[in-house]
């Protein structure tokens, strides 16, 4: 059998990577990331205690890279938006909409909304998370002004609540229900149509 070549063994690492970090995602939910444990992490990923300490150095060292994963994919996923700003928008209540039901394979944005209300997460993650809160608040006033100058969106609504509300609502889809089964999830239409509002066109006489 041949030995492996140096990027065979970057895929291994990555993959064993990969499945860390999701195992470790899993657990910070359940816990918290105070409450969470290697072992546990270890455990869930059905890796030795070691192997962890191998590919991260502390809790917290997992942690920041789950965030940096999250906010690489929500950056990327913003960046490849097509079309006009307001269609840039309304993919963006689509995309998170489908996150909220479970129909994106993408679940650590609810795993992350978890583990950040089971406890408090150290300064280097609350600085990250607030940067990268702070690009999308402005990304986000930039596009509703562009809906906006367009005319496919109102125009007597300042830019900044459109935002803002866009903002909130898509923080709040993401927090876990709780299993809470008798208050569904919105109906995405409804949401277009509530938060970005077409602009009012007066009946001509």
């Amino acid at each position: 059998m041949a030995p492996r070549s140096p990027e065979d063994n970057q895929e291994i690492r990555d993959s064993r990577q990969g499945a860390l970090l999701a195992a470790a995602a899993r657990v910070f939910a359940r816990h918290g990331v105070a409450r969470a444990k290697i072992s546990e992490i270890a455990s869930e990923a059905g890796v030795s205690h070691g192997l962890v300490y191998h590919y991260f150095s502390s809790k917290d060292a997992i942690f920041t890279a789950i965030i940096d994963g999250i906010i690489e994919r929500i950056d990327a996923r913003l960046d490849a938006a097509e079309g006009s700003a307001y269609e840039q928008l309304v993919d963006g209540i689509r995309w998170r909409s489908e996150v909220a039901a479970g129909g994106s394979p993408d679940e650590e944005h609810r795993l992350l909304a978890q583990a950040l209300m089971r406890g408090p997460v150290s300064r280097e993650v609350q600085e990250r998370l607030s940067r990268h809160m702070d690009g999308l608040f402005a990304l986000t006033t930039d596009r509703v002004r562009r809906a906006q100058a367009d005319g496919d969106l109102d125009r007597s609504l300042p830019p900044e609540e459109i935002a803002s509300l866009l903002m909130a609502t898509m923080r709040g889809l993401t927090i876990p229900s709780w299993g809470a089964r008798t208050v569904p999830l919105p109906d995405v239409e409804t949401l277009i149509q509530l938060l970005l509002p077409r602009p009012t066109r007066s009946r001509s006489r």
